[in-house]
């Protein structure tokens, strides 16, 4: 991703001062206001994609829609579905806004676990809008003021380091030696940390008593990998402050973040998230189905009815907080690594991620990290990096706690390895299916 120009720095430091009010007061916003907002962007963003995109124009006339034709939600969702491949085949020249100068874009890479590499394009302007996102992103879990240190352990640079001076990033590479990402993070002793959940996890391993002294940031924002509620709650009890999820993609940006409450909220500014049923309907509220999203601001690549694969529910609810964006529940990760078990049974990578967790609990002296991977659909491989205290009898220990836990006819393995899967990008996926 490449940095920012000066001018573009300025451009977004002076639209910080304009738009953050805005940006931060727009969860408030009446539900109507909010729907309203959200239909003029969704009509502006498909009369623009068929216009200007020939893969979205092929799209609509096969499918008997017009821009016009599109009044209300329920006309949107007439639209047809569009899928990471699709967009895949048809980049960059189908796919990209006619008249866009890809050199003066932002482009991201997405790859997942589908492991294809999609380019994501959007322009400055863009990029702009999702950054002040982000700040709300930490104005939910601190009060976050312009003094205030962000460390980011992460794949590459943020395309600017502060704001106007202010709001200074100090970044961190993914594959950095955690002992000297442990002795960066003395020396710089950050009042916000952002990271993956197994990095976080790796730095409370790594970190003495004395270390712990000198990191004592005000909040912990994790992101990009599945982590569950209790193993946040242990994390913030170790580092004496709130540790919340984000949840986010290369290709839809912000979608949802956790606020004190540690509830999700859909970030509806950002994004119009649907969740559609096995049939490609509606979920009903409370509902798990596949989480389908329609970015609002990326017009040189439209991401329209996108299908993220993930699995999740929303939900009307009145938070604590305040905020009136919808809820998002259920959390379950991604479609694609859930379990089929021999009997037709499903188990989601969330629910099999929060199981887990509660019993490497049991075994914490003994384990560093896993991984559980289904080989086939009788046979589940846990991948764990042992402690000093690992002992074989463990090991035969967990494998009959597992089984207790599934409650199928499968078998269960516990494998002691040197380390973890990893994508090039660093992230760890703890659950993993290859059936």
């Amino acid at each position: 991703m490449r940095a920012l120009t000066a001018t573009e720095s300025l451009l977004l430091g002076l639209r910080f001062l304009f738009v953050a009010n805005r940006i931060n007061r727009m969860p408030y916003f009446s539900t109507d206001r909010i729907r309203e907002y959200q239909l003029s962007r969704l009509q502006k963003l498909v009369r623009f994609a068929y216009k200007n995109v020939p893969f979205y124009r092929r799209k609509y006339d096969e499918a008997g829609m017009r821009p016009e034709d599109i009044r209300s939600f329920s006309d949107f969702k007439r639209l047809p579905t569009v899928t990471k491949q699709e967009v895949i085949l048809n980049y960059p020249h189908d796919i990209i806004a006619r008249g866009t100068d890809l050199n003066s874009c932002v482009i991201s890479k997405s790859s997942g676990s589908s492991g294809s590499v999609l380019n994501v394009v959007y322009t400055a302007n863009a990029l702009i809008t999702y950054v002040l996102a982000g700040f709300r992103v930490f104005t939910m879990i601190m009060d976050y003021r312009p003094w205030h240190k962000q460390v980011y352990i992460y794949t590459s640079p943020y395309p600017m380091n502060n704001v106007l001076g202010a709001y200074r990033l100090y970044f961190i590479p993914t594959v950095n030696d955690i002992g000297d990402t442990v002795e960066k993070l003395k020396q710089i002793k950050p009042d916000l940390l952002v990271c993956y959940p197994s990095h976080l996890r790796q730095l409370s391993q790594n970190l003495s008593k004395s270390g712990k002294a000198y990191i004592k940031p005000h909040a912990i924002s994790v992101n990009s990998e599945m982590s569950t509620q209790r193993e946040r709650d242990e994390l913030s009890e170790f580092f004496g402050c709130g540790v919340y999820d984000e949840y986010s993609t290369e290709e839809l940006t912000r979608v949802a973040a956790q606020c004190k409450s540690k509830n999700y909220h859909v970030f509806e500014d950002i994004n119009y998230i649907e969740v559609l049923d096995e049939d490609g309907n509606d979920a009903a509220e409370g509902q798990v189905g596949e989480i389908v999203g329609t970015n609002l601001h990326n017009f040189c690549m439209p991401f329209i009815r996108y299908r993220q694969s993930d699995l999740g529910s929303l939900e009307t609810k009145t938070c604590p907080c305040g905020r009136n964006f919808r809820l998002l529940k259920e959390l379950k990760g991604r479609k694609n690594d859930q379990f089929i078990l021999p009997d037709g049974k499903i188990l989601s990578s969330g629910f099999m991620l929060d199981a887990s967790y509660g019993l490497i609990l049991e075994f914490e002296d003994a384990i560093l990290d896993f991984c559980i991977v289904q080989e086939k659909r009788n046979v589940i491989v846990v991948e764990v990096i042992p402690g000093g205290k690992y002992t074989k009898e463990m090991g035969r220990k967990m494998e009959e706690r597992f089984k207790e836990m599934i409650k199928a006819d499968v078998d269960i393995k516990v494998r002691p390895v040197e380390k973890l899967y990893k994508t090039i990008s660093g992230k760890q996926n703890p659950i993993i299916s290859k059936v």
